[in-house]
């Protein structure tokens, strides 16, 4: 907000129609961090849904059991 008051008050670089070209880019790049941060919420969920640590453990068990001298 502050560097938006700055250059288009102080140092008058900014447009209107520019200002509008960094909002609809702001607004494309939040979307796709979004998207995600979406997609990730998904797959922890499905994650521990399936229950995959756990199995995982249960696979690895044999080899954490052995010890090498």
């Amino acid at each position: 907000m502050y560097a938006w008051l700055v250059s288009t008050f102080i140092y008058r670089e900014l447009s209107l129609r520019q200002m509008y070209a960094v909002f609809l880019t702001a607004a494309r790049t939040t979307g796709v961090v979004m998207f995600l941060v979406a997609a990730s919420l998904v797959s922890a969920w499905l994650i521990t849904v399936a229950e995959l640590p756990d199995k995982i453990v249960v696979l690895l068990q044999p080899f954490m059991d052995t010890r090498y001298c």
